[in-house]
């Protein structure tokens, strides 16, 4: 079996390091968000050219733990490092590691991703990994080992998500990635039903969650629009349209809809001491789910206006800067 084997171009290497990067969330099945922080965070650091990186990827056929564990090592050999976009790495390995811990959900009473594989690794890699690249102050508190190892690392803003003048507020609120049940689109529902006239927006691929929600707007007489999977221009324009941006999740390594929804100019809901209100600041309207009057309250502050300080936080999240971090931590390796 052939394995992918890219070497990124660069004009000048500033510190002669060559690092592997595992690029196998772009070619097996991963949460939109991770992927898109790898896209991103290659692209950023290939236009510096500071690293030269090397893209490591398997066919997409190929077993995605396996070839991690059996084959990455291999492929590493004669790097100055490898370079994780998740938690997981080859145990193998024997040049620094660098992993990323996104989220820790059962520390926040979640299911999804909390099986023994995931806590494993977060146990595993500040123990074993040269580094460990948290996304949120959220995040890094939530592990049992939280020494120098850890680094925070805050994601970007592409640069397709912004403000459009032409497009037209709509009393229409956006729940990214609704149809999983941890996103909590349907703590909306009552207060959608209670206020009228407004559209709850879901993206997202069908689950058998997506249909447990149509059932119970339809209950509750909301207006439920499904977007399914949407690339970013598609999603570029739900942003622009909607009056809020829920954001409701218990667990979230960094939540990139609350910027990207600021970047549009639309308000966004989070929930308090969550790392969605911690990315957000002071933009985010803070709410409990359950507390119906102050849903309905925030929902109507929200309604047809645009949030006029969003763009200019959002800006203070860039990609480059985000590659900038990265090579620091890297060029600490190489001493």
């Amino acid at each position: 079996m052939g394995f992918l084997y890219e070497k990124g171009l660069v004009e000048r290497t500033l510190i002669g390091m060559r690092i592997g990067f595992d690029c196998s969330v772009l070619t097996h099945p991963h949460p939109a968000g991770v992927a898109r922080v790898a896209r991103e965070t290659l692209a950023a650091l290939e236009r510096r050219g500071v690293l030269e990186v090397v893209r490591l990827a398997p066919p997409a056929d190929a077993p995605l733990r396996r070839w991690r564990q059996l084959h990455l090592p291999g492929l590493a050999r004669g790097l100055g490092g490898l370079h994780s976009f998740v938690s997981a790495f080859p145990l193998l390995a024997r040049v620094p590691i660098v992993a990323t811990i996104h989220e820790l959900p059962w520390r926040f009473g979640e299911r999804e991703n909390s099986d023994l594989r995931h806590r494993f690794w977060a146990l595993a890699g500040p123990l074993r990994a040269a580094s460990i690249i948290v996304p949120s102050a959220t995040t890094r508190a939530g592990l049992a080992f939280a020494g120098k190892r850890v680094r925070h690392v805050p994601w970007g803003v592409a640069s397709c998500f912004g403000e459009d003048s032409r497009i037209a507020r709509e009393l229409r609120v956006l729940v990214p990635g609704g149809t999983r049940p941890k996103k909590r689109a349907d703590a909306l529902l009552p207060a959608l039903a209670k206020l009228g006239g407004w559209t709850l927006a879901i993206s997202g691929p069908q689950t058998g969650w997506s249909e447990a929600l149509r059932a119970q707007a339809q209950r509750q007489k909301v207006a439920l629009e499904m977007l399914g999977e949407l690339p970013d221009e598609a999603l570029a324009i739900e942003y622009q349209r909607a009056s809020a941006v829920a954001l409701l999740a218990r667990s979230e390594g960094f939540g990139l809809p609350a910027l990207e929804a600021l970047a549009s100019g639309t308000h966004v809901l989070v929930t308090p001491r969550s790392a969605q209100a911690e990315v957000s600041g002071e933009l985010g309207l803070r709410i409990v789910p359950q507390d119906l009057p102050a849903v309905c309250a925030a929902l109507t502050r929200c309604a047809g206006e645009r949030q006029s300080a969003g763009p200019a936080h959002a800006a203070r999240f860039t990609w480059e800067h985000t590659a900038q971090r990265i090579e620091a931590i890297w060029q600490e390796q190489a001493r």
